[in-house]
């Protein structure tokens, strides 16, 4: 654990002082992103640049967003209790969005776009983040 930490913090460290060209990004696109590694239950990024697919939720402005990661796992716990939300295929693979994971990044954390969602699938996404998040409130 204590290497890939040592790992990460200095690819964190690049990411923070990289003079980065301007990324193009909107809401309702798939994007591999530099999620990190994080703390217990949070889901870590993988691989050497510790990156996982997110879908952009919100765009804030060209350099920050609002991100749900994904994941190919499927819990049937988490998808019955609505923790994880089936979004259709990405890069070949099922994949469902995280729901209680999201979280604003800068865009420096982005890496390459993969898709886009169609926007009846993306509806459905965001009417379900609310709920989730907002459920008895609203």
């Amino acid at each position: 654990m204590k290497k890939l930490l040592e790992k990460w913090c200095k690819l964190k460290s690049l990411l923070i002082f990289k003079q980065k060209a301007e990324i193009y990004f909107y809401e309702r696109e798939v994007w591999w992103a530099r999620i990190g590694l994080n703390i217990g239950v949070e889901n870590n990024g993988k691989g050497p640049e510790f990156t996982r697919p997110v879908i952009i939720l919100r765009k804030f402005n060209k350099k920050s967003a609002h991100v749900i990661p994904l994941t190919t796992v499927c819990d049937k716990h988490k998808l019955v209790n609505g923790h994880i939300f089936e979004i259709g295929c990405v890069q070949g693979k099922r994949a469902y969005a995280i729901l209680s994971q999201s979280k604003t990044i800068d865009s420096k954390r982005l890496v390459r776009k993969l898709q886009v969602l169609p926007k009846k699938t993306f509806e459905s996404l965001v009417r379900k983040y609310v709920e989730y998040m907002f459920g008895k409130y609203i």
